[in-house]
């Protein structure tokens, strides 16, 4: 259970946060239905309803937050180990033992696993990383801008005059022998390209 104290201080982090500065939000157990282990037959979302509901209403105002949430022990590679609210809910697996999907119903199995997780000037990178092999697991990563998509646009337009090699003729000599053109420069948008 949370309180409202709590709420309250979460509320005003979030308030007080640029509108496009990614906030890390990390919560040891998930919300119901969220992400691998929460769901109803699975039995481990024990959030309460109350707060869960303030926290979905938070993160649905705050497109900017990045949510870890673990307890369930569920293997990164099992399905639903995202859910998509605000930067979306991530369910970390587990260090200790892993649980996977069964038809719904989880079992134990060996393992270690967790995320990498690269902060950029404007993007974040989430990368699953299986601990025990060493192996980067590539079903499990997520990568998203932190900053509104912005089109280039043209920067002040440039006058360039082209040079000619030939000598104008009289006739040209009389009109403008040089025609002047609008050159327009974009800026390019970033890229990053990642290698493991």
């Amino acid at each position: 259970v949370y309180s409202e104290e709590q709420l309250t201080w979460l509320s005003g982090i979030l308030e007080n946060t640029e509108k496009y500065e990614p906030v890390f939000l990390f919560m040891h157990e998930p919300m119901a239905n969220t992400v691998s282990g929460s769901y109803d037959n699975q039995g481990y979302g024990n959030v309460d309803k109350d707060s869960a509901t303030a926290i979905r209403t938070l993160l649905k105002e705050h497109k900017n937050v990045i949510t870890f949430t673990g307890h369930t022990q569920y293997a990164l590679e099992a399905d639903k180990t995202s859910y998509p609210l605000s930067k979306g809910i991530y369910h970390t697996g587990g260090v200790a033992h892993l649980w996977t999907d069964n038809n719904g119903a989880g079992y134990e199995v060996a393992g270690s696993q967790g995320y990498y997780v690269t902060v950029y000037e404007d993007a974040v990178l989430i990368r699953g990383r299986d601990f025990t092999t060493g192996e980067w697991i590539t079903s499990a990563f997520y990568m998203f801008s932190t900053r509104p998509y912005i089109p280039p646009t043209p920067s002040t337009p440039q006058t360039v005059k082209p040079t000619t090699t030939k000598k104008p003729t009289e006739e040209e000599s009389t009109e403008e022998s040089q025609i002047e053109t609008d050159v327009v420069i974009q800026d390019t948008p970033k890229r990053i390209t990642f290698v493991g």
